[in-house]
């Protein structure tokens, strides 16, 4: 792991779950828009956010990430962002009260519309096509005849979170959190059916461009039981080393 860190070192690592795109010239145009729309989040918000890691750091808060592993374009609507936000508002008042501590709630959500696949390529009946990147609505479509990777997928990703952080906020705002308002019964969990936790093959190259990004941005990481207990003490000494912070 490199001691010079920037926000284009990823870019110097390998990504074993890259996609491809045929046309590369409507790629860097798609990028270039996407470069001129305002940001997701302000710069306020990230600052607040590693104040309140700091209370969590030093043992005075509890953090609690919750969130879809994939999201579908087809999700953003008022009644299934409301539902999330609903449970993880729940877990959140659980937690306060067993630990008597302030909760730091993490969404994970407004962005998890495309995941790495172990292979590129999957088989449908006799036919061999890209595979569809598991609820992967910003590379390419379900449909095996709609498996090309698409550009402009990456500019619809955008407008999609842009709208589901936009319908997060006016929530929060509006009373959604209070219990002045709300019971948390009306957080409504039939939504909820199985969880799992994982954190795949592809992003567990130490050395790999997920992790440089993943270390760097001090992001968390999710691990499978097939990871390996020194692994994971590797992994977790890299990411709380001081120098790893920009």
């Amino acid at each position: 792991m490199t001691d010079t860190w920037s926000p284009s070192s990823w870019k110097g690592k390998h990504a074993a779950q890259d996609v491809t795109y045929p046309d590369e010239k409507h790629l860097a145009r798609v990028l270039s828009k996407i470069r001129t729309l305002p940001p997701l989040v302000m710069p306020s918000e990230i600052e607040r956010l590693r104040n309140q890691l700091s209370l969590v750091q030093n043992n005075e808060a509890f953090l609690l990430h919750a969130g879809d592993c994939a999201e579908s374009f087809d999700a953003c609507t008022h009644e299934n962002i409301s539902a999330k936000i609903g449970l993880i508002l729940s877990f959140s008042l659980i937690l306060i009260w067993g630990a008597r501590l302030p909760v730091v709630r993490i969404g994970r959500i407004a962005g998890q519309y495309a995941k790495p696949r172990s292979s590129a390529t999957e088989k449908i009946g006799d036919r061999e096509v890209t595979s569809f990147r598991q609820v992967g609505d910003n590379v390419n479509g379900l449909d095996p005849d709609d498996r090309t990777p698409d550009p402009e997928r990456l500019l619809s990703a955008y407008f999609h979170s842009t709208a589901t952080l936009n319908h997060v906020r006016g929530l929060l705002t509006s009373g959604f959190a209070s219990l002045q308002h709300h019971h948390p019964r009306d957080w409504s969990l039939t939504h909820v059916r199985s969880s799992s936790l994982r954190y795949g093959p592809s992003t567990q190259s130490q050395a790999g461009a997920p992790l440089t990004s993943l270390i760097h941005a001090e992001k968390n990481s999710r691990l499978s039981p097939k990871d390996w207990p020194m692994r994971l003490i590797s992994l977790a000494q890299s990411a709380l080393t001081p120098a790893a912070s920009p």
